[in-house]
């Protein structure tokens, strides 16, 4: 049994696939099972991890008939790992040679923390662009206990997280969710382990014009209402009624929903759904969790 299996979600990602599987397989650290499922692509995905696998007997794969969304494919993989510790890595994104070395000197300290690092940010040519991951969020924790942090919103670098497989019983992505399902994975980890940031950027994310773009307003306003429940049902009892609405509100204002009004106010969709219907969310969210609470007492 491998001591980690690195998991690769696919999906028309034929032109930086190749590169993504080539800075697996050229980790430092060898002991790992790369397993790959093909979400239903129409490229040549298909034919390139499958003339990979003929080439390392370390590579597992199979293939969707139909597109099933990346939760499914995620859970997917989960579910079939075999390693002690388990790692994931977009199939357009890149690791650098000793990512799965130095995680897991980390991790091997203590196996219940949850370790991610910094990333840098690539362009379609795999230039850098001079940024990094996580200057696009103003988070001041990144390790430890960073529960209260990613209440407001994920900002954990999705091609870096490693942890024990044992520590993901019970936690799985969220298949209602199709923007917010990181968040609420994420989440759901932050409020059992501990988080270790490694600092330096030992992943690469590929901007390249065809990542998930947030255009989707309603759906995304449909992921703030289900997690937005979803926190106030399990965690409640771990916030106060500043602190509840302070994070929910910082939920919002993480979202297209809400960067849009700012960018235009007067606009009559962006009014809606960037500050009405969230506010309005939020005030019956926080309301229903508290009489809950004196309907229990």
């Amino acid at each position: 049994m491998p001591l980690v299996s690195v998991i690769m979600p696919s999906y028309n990602h034929a032109k930086y696939l190749p590169n993504a599987i080539e800075s697996v397989l050229g980790q430092s650290f060898t002991d790992f099972e790369l397993i790959i499922i093909d979400d239903g692509s129409v490229d040549r995905s298909q034919q390139i991890i499958e003339d990979y696998e003929k080439k390392d007997s370390r590579i597992q794969s199979s293939f969707h008939t139909k597109n099933k969304g990346i939760t499914k494919t995620f859970n997917e993989l989960i579910d079939v790992s075999n390693g002690k510790f388990i790692s994931g890595i977009a199939s357009d994104d890149l690791w650098v040679k000793d990512n799965l070395k130095k995680q897991l000197e980390v991790i091997k300290q203590d196996e219940n923390l949850i370790t991610w690092t910094e990333g840098e940010i690539i362009n379609a040519k795999g230039i850098s662009t001079g940024k990094n991951f996580t200057e696009m969020y103003k988070v001041s924790k990144k390790s430890g206990n960073i529960f209260e942090e990613i209440l407001g919103g994920n900002f954990i670098f999705g091609s870096s997280w490693m942890c024990k497989s044992a520590n993901l019983s019970g936690i799985r992505f969220d298949e209602n969710l199709k923007y917010l399902n990181d968040h609420k994975f994420f989440l759901d980890l932050a409020s059992k382990y501990q988080f270790y940031f490694i600092p330096e950027p030992l992943a690469k994310y590929r901007l390249h014009g065809k990542n998930t773009i947030f255009s989707d307003m309603e759906g995304w306003y449909k992921d703030f209402m289900v997690i937005g429940e979803y926190i106030i049902q399990n965690y409640g009892d771990r916030l106060n009624s500043k602190a509840t609405r302070k994070k929910l509100f910082n939920l919002i204002s993480t979202t297209p929903l809400y960067r849009g009004f700012k960018e235009d106010p007067w606009n009559k969709l962006n009014l809606i759904y960037g500050i009405i219907l969230p506010s309005y969310a939020l005030n019956l969210l926080t309301k229903n969790y508290f009489k809950q609470k004196i309907n229990n007492n």
